[in-house]
């Protein structure tokens, strides 16, 4: 009984690895990520200030601006600049953190954005 029961702990504590609050912070630059997962799929928003707080790319509360799909400790995601335009990139997740690789930074190098090709997430409390 013991091991079914922390062999269903297991399952759902890696079912939604992804899922909640991340933030990582570089000198003055600050990431936020809101990420919530359902099967293989997922969604959620992000908050960049770079540039010492000259650029701030935040979507409202509500608005989601990532969109995806995850393959085991993989998410392949675009994202929606509200400078406009669309990126990638590729999440992954590695024991208690995320590492946010960009792939296409177009609506942040069109922004003059100074954002980080990697970046590394802690959960948020």
């Amino acid at each position: 009984m013991k091991k079914i029961f922390f062999l269903l702990l297991f399952f759902c504590s890696q079912s939604f690895a992804f899922s909640g609050y991340w933030i990582s912070q570089y000198h003055n630059d600050t990431y936020k990520l809101y990420l919530k997962e359902n099967k293989n799929e997922i969604v959620g928003r992000y908050c960049f200030i770079t540039n010492n707080g000259n650029r701030i790319d935040c979507e409202d509360n509500d608005i989601l601006n990532i969109k995806g799909h995850i393959n085991g400790n993989v998410a392949d995601v675009y994202f929606m600049s509200t400078f406009g335009g669309n990126g990638t990139a590729k999440i992954t997740k590695e024991k208690n953190k995320l590492i946010w690789i960009i792939e296409d930074s177009r609506p942040f190098d069109d922004a003059n954005m100074s954002v980080r090709k990697k970046i590394i997430f802690i959960r948020s409390k």
